[in-house]
């Protein structure tokens, strides 16, 4: 069996697998603990092949289907595991009592130069992109390249002004994601490319 072979049926192995054990863990614990657990499995086990795809494809360049394999790896294992991190310590800081300084309503609608910046980045990689003259895998590129340094902008406000954990763990993923596509799209575009 080829390892592309085995990554799906591992893959969809962990999601059964995934699927049960957060489904007990639900039932047994907490519904958030037990759908981050039940997310981190399959997530944990399509990043393993990710390393196992990247490995094959560096010891043996002309091997394309290692290639994709580890695109494809990459993608379906980031957004189940940073989910799957998200809830888990959604759960963990309710169970862990926070001092309040300040009421929530408050700190809510102060803005920081940092979340002007973030906001203003996030902007410019919607609109700004489509500005760009290259091919359209260059400009999507750009635009998920600048809007997820907008959200990790948001992401180091978040902890520095202690804002609601659950909102930056929340933002904190879709960072993650919008990263790990700029990588994907900068691989896709090969060598030849300028970036």
């Amino acid at each position: 069996m080829d390892l592309a072979a085995s990554w799906m049926l591992s893959f969809f192995g962990a999601c059964a697998v995934g699927g049960l054990i957060g489904f007990l863990l639900s039932r047994w614990v907490d519904f958030e603990f037990g759908l981050g657990a039940g997310l981190l499995i399959p997530g944990v086990v399509s990043l393993a092949f990710t390393w196992r795809f990247t490995t094959g494809y560096l010891e043996s360049r002309d091997a394309a289907s290692y290639f994709g394999g580890a695109i494809a790896s990459m993608l379906f294992g980031t957004f189940p595991t940073s989910a799957g991190l998200f809830f888990l310590l959604g759960w963990l800081s309710d169970q862990w009592p926070r001092e309040q300084t300040r009421e929530p309503a408050e700190r809510a609608w102060e803005v920081s130069r940092l979340t002007v910046a973030g906001t203003l980045l996030i902007f410019a990689g919607l609109v700004g992109a489509g500005f760009w003259p290259g091919p359209a895998i260059e400009e999507i590129f750009i635009a998920f390249g600048v809007l997820s340094i907008g959200l990790w902008i948001y992401v180091v406000d978040g902890v520095w002004r202690r804002r609601d954990p659950k909102w930056t763990l929340g933002v904190a993923v879709l960072a993650i994601n919008f990263s790990a596509w700029v990588l994907t799209l900068w691989l896709l575009m090969g060598h030849e490319s300028r970036w």
